[in-house]
Formats: structure tokens, sequence, C-alpha cells
């Protein structure tokens, strides 16, 4: 008996403790320190810049990004109206020690943070929105090659091809699918299991279509056959015609799918 009150006890305390310890969320909703700071060595060059934002929707951020801790205007990156609290240089930064600060647009300068940027660090430079958009096919299908120059119908020997398009033909093999698809074959007893079991009929529904059509789609793009294009455009055209407030539109994922 005494070995169980004693086993009680450190349990009890060590509960105690841990209930002190984990007071402060170990993962916050939202990012409440500014990173990276305190002279940390960043992983990536060049690194993305995150601080605590503001509640408003008509809250902006500017920000400012140099190997000068004080901010000279002549080596110093800086920018304005940051929508969000974040921010990425979108260019390689010299190795050394970096320094940056934030503000709402309009108020106070924070304290001044600092990393550094290795010899060690790994080059990731991602583009500008802009750069980004003007690189993105203006015809369609839209397709993102690794290079302009590559044709698109030499990857359809790939491994990757071969299964999308096994996909593709069984898709080509079924029926089309329709509204009453989505009724379960069996009920429960109890209304509570039998809005479960249609619920879980309709979401399987939608992730069937999604199932079959995407290869299909993609099949045709590869292939530029005709048959893969008309059996997706059918289903499309019979999910079209579905009641958006009959039993397919009672969940949002099946919803979503239609959409896609």
């Amino acid at each position: 008996m005494l070995k169980r009150i004693l086993v009680y006890c450190i349990l009890l305390l060590a509960g105690t403790h841990i209930g002190i310890a984990q007071k402060k969320a170990i993962h916050t909703m939202f990012l409440e320190e500014t990173i990276p700071a305190q002279g940390t060595e960043v992983v990536f060059n060049s690194p993305i810049l995150r601080w605590a934002y503001q509640k408003g929707k008509q809250v902006k951020y500017d920000i400012q990004l140099s190997q000068d801790s004080v901010f000279d205007a002549q080596t110093t990156i800086h920018t304005e109206g940051l929508l969000g609290a974040v921010f990425n240089p979108h260019q390689s930064l010299e190795v050394g020690t970096w320094y940056w600060r934030h503000r709402v647009s309009g108020k106070e300068w924070s304290a001044v943070q600092h990393f550094k940027v290795t010899s060690k660090v790994l080059s990731m430079v991602s583009p500008t929105a802009n750069q980004f958009l003007a690189k993105v096919p203006s015809g369609h299908p839209r397709i993102l090659l690794n290079s302009p120059d590559q044709d698109i119908k030499q990857l359809s020997k790939s491994t990757d091809a071969l299964v999308i398009m096994a996909d593709a033909d069984k898709a080509l093999s079924q029926k089309i699918l329709t509204e009453q698809d989505a009724q379960p074959a069996a009920v429960a007893g109890e209304d509570n299991q039998n809005k479960k079991i249609l619920s879980d009929a309709v979401v399987g529904l939608g992730n069937e279509l999604n199932r079959m059509v995407l290869p299909l789609c993609q099949a045709y793009l590869l292939t530029a056959n005709q048959q893969y294009a008309a059996k997706a455009i059918e289903m499309a055209l019979e999910v079209a015609k579905w009641d958006a407030k009959g039993v397919s539109g009672s969940r949002d994922f099946t919803d979503g799918m239609c959409m896609y």
C-alpha cells in the first residue's frame, strides 16, 4: 500500500511540473517570435524573414535588411507596403552577418535582429511573383515543363506516365458517375448512423470522380488521344447537371472535387 501511495505522489508531482512546463504551447497558432534572429545561421540563401502579424485588414509592413547595423540607405534593402508578415529577398545574400528590422507601416521600427549567412548555406533563390507569372505559358492548356524546349509527348513513355495512362484506360471502361451513386447501398437503424453513412458515401463519390477525371485529363495532355478528352468532358457535363442543393451538395469536399 505504501509503495502505491508513493508512486501516486510521484506521478502527481510530475503531472504538476508537466502542467507548468506546458502552459506555453510548443507550437502556437500564430508566430510570436522574429525569425531568423539572435545570430542564428540560416539554412537557405535567400532566407525568408518572418515576424508576428498584427490584426487588421488594412495592416501593411515595411522591412529593412542590410549588412550595416545602422541601415545606410545606399546598402540597405528597403521594402514598404508588404501585405503579410513575411519577406523573401528573392536574391542571394553575401556571406556574413545581416541585420534586419520590421514595422507596421507608419509606426516605430522593431528591435534590430541579426543572422549569419555562411559559405555552407544551401542556395535557394526563388523568383518574384512577377518573374514567375512571366514564365507561365500564355496558351492553354498551361503545362509547366522543366524547360521551354521540352516536348510533353516525350514524357509519355516515362514510368510515371505509363501509370497515369493505365489509370486513364481503366476510367475509359467505367460508367459515368451520377448523383444517385452517392446513395449508400445500405442504411443503419439510427438517424445519426444513417447521416454518417450518407456523408461518407457523398465524399466517396467526389473522390471517385477525381480518381477518374484527373488521369483522363493528364493522359490526354500526354498523348493527345481524343478518347481521354471525350470521356472527361462527358463526365464533367454529367456533374454540371447535379443539384447543388441535393445529396451531392451536402458535403463541401464533394463540391470541391466537382469544381476541380
